[in-house]
């Protein structure tokens, strides 16, 4: 099996080639040079065109822009166009299978009720906006011969296969990469605001899982999520409580003063009733981590 990975130096693109790249033909993709990866061939193009495409069984489209650049209409713009473009041409070519990595923060950047993939949207930023577009264009599509489905991915976290991977944005990953440069972990929040953390580990074995999937040429959307929420606070607790049990460091925790309050919440998915639900075990992802920083930023 022949499998295309968007986004190539991304957190998800990296360690899904490294997952699979023994069981199918792996070809990872990227606008930026990348360092090589072992049984993997890279593809550096701004642009993915048909003749990329043809031998291609599967498209895993992990490319986005971040938060940041997702306020610039241009490059939201150029990658929405972008995206269309290779949706289309993954038509032309005959893929018979295209995964969109979209975001739960389509529920809202602050969810205040449980959800499931049944519940309405709450699009409240131009990242949402542009994951919500994508989903649409692949629902639009849904009559063609290409199976599609967007996965909705919750906060995830975890230690990356590529230097360049630009992931210290991410709460857990840059609490982590701080706490071995400085010794301390500052946040600019009360850490009373809850998330549903996943680890890569488990989102990456949800990927496999709908790669061998039989979606039967029709649209499918689902949470990948662990279906618990958790106080930001105490995730980075028990990751201060892990760097000590691994390195006997301490590492002391800076939340703000602020007295803002938030709600607790639930995202629930429907894995199980595709076959598709993952183990989680969030110490193991997060024991990894820590060795990643402890051996690159120590």
């Amino acid at each position: 099996m022949n499998v295309l990975i968007t986004g190539g130096s991304g957190l998800i693109a990296g360690r899904l080639a490294l997952y699979i790249k023994n069981m199918c033909n792996v070809t990872l993709a990227s606008r930026k040079k990348i360092s090589p990866i072992e049984k993997v061939k890279i593809i550096t193009a701004n642009k993915l065109d048909s003749k990329d495409l043809l031998s291609q069984d599967i498209i895993i489209h992990t490319a986005s822009p971040n938060d940041k650049q997702c306020d610039d209409k241009k490059i939201r713009e150029k990658y929405l166009n972008d995206t269309k473009i290779l949706i289309e041409n993954a038509i032309e070519c005959n893929v018979k299978k295209f995964i969109f990595t979209s975001s739960t923060r389509v529920y809202g950047s602050r969810p205040n009720r449980n959800i499931t993939e049944q519940s309405s949207l709450s699009i409240d930023d131009n990242y949402s906006l542009v994951k919500k577009e994508i989903e649409d264009y692949l629902e639009e599509i849904s009559s063609s011969d290409l199976s599609s489905c967007s996965l909705r991915i919750s906060n995830g976290y975890g230690y990356p296969v590529l230097r360049e991977s630009q992931c210290w944005s991410l709460v857990v990953m840059y609490a982590c990469k701080q706490a071995f440069i400085d010794n301390k972990i500052v946040l600019r929040s009360n850490g009373e605001e809850y998330k549903d953390f996943i680890p890569i580990s488990s989102v990456i074995e949800t990927i496999n899982n709908f790669i061998n999937a039989d979606f039967n040429h029709r649209y499918q959307m689902y949470n990948v999520t662990s279906g618990n929420t958790e106080k930001v606070k105490n995730i980075l607790n028990n990751l201060i409580d892990r760097i000590y049990i691994l390195y006997k460091k301490q590492v002391q925790l800076v939340l703000s003063n602020g007295q803002e309050k938030y709600p607790a919440y639930q995202i629930r998915n429907n894995l199980n009733a595709v076959n598709c639900s993952p183990s989680i075990n969030h110490n193991q992802e997060i024991d990894m981590l820590i060795k990643y920083c402890q051996k690159n930023y120590q």
